[in-house]
């Protein structure tokens, strides 16, 4: 079988992880894969498509959509022809394809609406959020399957598009267990430890709850932040405003390699994510990736995480946006080090029975010849 995997951003993230252990996971099961992205959008893109719809953001906004579409296709239409499925990642990637008629079996994985996305961003006005839909309902209805990646996102494609349940598959997201492992390498300090957060820095991820919940607890306790984007510098203010400036750090983007060495050093994880504009968060891999080196994950009691974490057996959940309880589940951990590290040991056996990659990538593999036998 061989599978073109396929989005229009190449950003890091949730996303960027999918793909790169789907990949990984088919080339071990000695399918072909291979990966598309279009080309990054450059500041003269920008520039050039600013001078042609000068005064007009929501026109600005839908010729880069279509800008970045276009180029995707360029690179995928000599491709397209000699694989067995066109794996997408987003409905803008579907959209490349639609003109084209083009006969191929099409899996759409949905990480999350990109139109409840851009409204969180505060990105476009209530004209270009209607656009962004229309371009996620056509592409629901063309994918020949549609994997969630949690209940809720299933839920919301249901109500708000009309797409039947049993188009949609729901397979919880995955993790190379064989990469993300407890080492005992690297050591928790016990005079100075840390909490981990890896966290894309956006709305949505709840940085700032973590960020309060410094201000509960002891200051020998400090926090890093390993991620980036348009919330950093705002962070940064209010850790300095909090006057606890110097015990958050903040790391920027990291590699998986680093990921792992800092995983382990820390005390626990926190995914304090919290609801914005019906922006919930789903499976989230950064969790599993926590789990799957034998920490507690600390995370807020919505969406995909309560799907994945059972309280105070695989993990631990919170009420999002509490700073206060999640500051005293920090304190939790870092003063009773055995039951903790029992409950590590769960979250490692509980991704290594259900969110390993071999387990994960075997759903995935029967959506796959679902979409096949519809098109034949």
């Amino acid at each position: 079988m061989k599978v073109l995997l396929a989005a229009t951003s190449s950003m890091v993230g949730g996303v960027k992880s999918y793909i790169d252990g789907l990949k990984k996971g088919l080339e071990h099961k000695k399918y072909e894969a291979r990966i598309v992205f279009p080309p990054e959008v450059t500041n003269l893109t920008k520039l050039m498509i600013g001078i042609k719809v000068v005064g007009n953001r929501d026109r600005g906004r839908k010729e880069l959509n279509m800008w970045v579409q276009e180029k995707l296709y360029e690179r995928i239409k000599s491709l397209i022809n000699e694989v067995d499925i066109f794996h997408a990642q987003d409905a803008l990637t579907v959209g490349c394809l639609i003109e084209n008629y083009l006969n191929v079996p099409i899996v759409l994985t949905v990480h999350g609406p990109i139109s409840r996305e851009a409204e969180m961003l505060g990105k476009g006005s209530p004209e270009y959020l209607k656009y962004l839909k229309e371009q996620e309902r056509e592409a629901y209805e063309r994918a020949s399957v549609i994997i969630a990646v949690d209940t809720v996102q299933k839920q919301i494609m249901c109500d708000d598009f009309g797409i039947k349940p049993e188009k949609i598959k729901v397979i919880y997201n995955g993790v190379d267990a064989s990469f993300f492992v407890p080492s005992d390498d690297f050591k928790v300090s016990e005079t100075n430890p840390y909490f981990l957060v890896p966290r894309r820095l956006v709305p949505k991820n709840g940085v700032q709850t973590a960020i309060e919940a410094m201000n509960y607890i002891k200051p020998n306790i400090r926090l890093w932040i390993a991620g980036d984007g348009p919330e950093r510098e705002r962070l940064k203010k209010l850790a300095f405003e909090l006057g606890i400036k110097d015990r958050v750090r903040f790391l920027g983007w990291v590699d998986k390699k680093k990921m792992v060495q800092l995983m382990n050093q820390a005390s626990g994880i926190i995914v304090p994510s919290i609801p914005v504009n019906g922006v919930i968060e789903a499976s989230s891999i950064a969790a599993l990736e926590g789990m799957s080196v034998g920490k507690p994950v600390i995370a807020s009691k919505i969406g995909g995480l309560r799907e994945i974490i059972k309280d105070k057996e695989t993990g631990f959940l919170f009420e999002a946006g509490n700073a206060k309880e999640l500051a005293e589940i920090m304190e939790y951990i870092v003063h009773n080090p055995d039951t903790v590290k029992k409950i590590g040991e769960n979250a490692r056996n509980h991704v290594m029975e259900n969110h390993s990659i071999d387990i994960w990538l075997e759903k995935v593999l029967e959506v796959y010849e679902i979409a096949v036998g519809k098109n034949k």
